[in-house]
């Protein structure tokens, strides 16, 4: 069985694969392949979210390279001994290398964008979830007067999708946040006039799609898209037609138990559990 709830990964996983998506979330095999006793990918993500979260709230945006990198060090040291990993001395001082970079670009962008717009607001790990249909968070909500800006951060541009695929819906993260966020109470009154996805490794490769009339209207970092009102709008209602119409392919293929090897790319398969039996054949 699949749960009734989605989060924008587990809609994700679909429109990139629905046999990734039988694979993960209706056999429920999240093992991915993974060197034994190393670290993942996305486990330093999360720790680099939570130094970027923990380091912001406390007016700790300009520290420097030593500290911050003290900082990071305990982080990853404390997740080590959780995990009772063993990392070699060279793997270690890689991680701590790139999570203590990624950590600062993250402070210099949102450092930025706070001495340009200094009444912004930052919300980290902001819970979209309702008892409906609804699961997730989104990584970073900044408030200016009655505006939403979403931010996703990402490791490296590999992670972050085209302008295209975000306005055409192939990429439905943002707009699964954007389409969220306003059903949250406390954000009711309030429109998203902006999203992007912030590249740690690089800011320079951070892109941003922004409505007409921002308030946050430019950026020092990456590239924006900026949408007329109309086609702003008109992507989200376009939006809202493909969500019922993907968890409604959910649903029937769920009901049929058959879930077709349909990569949308070949990125999707990258990581996929389904790899060493799907009978995918790439014709390209």
């Amino acid at each position: 069985q699949v749960e009734p709830k989605y989060s924008a990964t587990k809609l994700q996983t679909y429109v990139d694969c629905p046999k990734k998506f039988e694979e993960i979330y209706y056999l429920k095999n999240k093992n991915y392949p993974k060197l034994s006793g190393d670290i993942l990918v996305n486990e330093m993500g999360i720790l680099e979210h939570e130094a970027i979260q923990y380091l912001t709230e406390r007016n700790k945006m300009f520290i420097d390279r030593v500290e911050l990198e003290s900082i990071c060090k305990e982080l990853l040291n404390r997740f080590i001994i959780k995990r009772e990993l063993n990392i070699s001395k060279i793997r270690h001082e890689i991680c701590l290398n790139e999570i203590t970079t990624n950590v600062g670009n993250g402070l210099v962008f949102l450092s930025d964008l706070k001495k340009r717009y200094n009444n912004a607001v930052f919300e980290f790990e902001v819970d979209i979830s309702s008892e409906n249909l609804v699961l997730g968070r989104i990584d970073l909500l900044v408030s200016l007067d009655n505006q939403l800006y979403i931010y996703d951060f990402k490791r490296s541009r590999g992670g972050i999708p085209s302008f295209a695929e975000i306005t055409s819906n192939q990429a439905v993260q943002l707009p699964f946040y954007s389409h969220s966020i306003i059903k949250v109470e406390k954000y009711a009154d309030k429109e998203c006039f902006g999203m992007g996805y912030i590249s740690l490794r690089d800011l320079e490769e951070s892109i941003f799609i922004n409505r007409e009339n921002a308030a946050i209207d430019s950026v020092n970092y990456g590239k924006i898209k900026s949408l007329s009102e109309e086609d702003f709008i008109d992507n989200e209602r376009q939006f809202n037609s493909k969500l019922t119409d993907i968890i409604f392919e959910i649903n029937r293929s769920v009901e049929s138990k058959y879930f077709s090897p349909r990569p949308r790319n070949n990125y999707s398969c990258l990581y996929c559990p389904a790899n060493l039996f799907c009978d995918y054949e790439d014709e390209s």
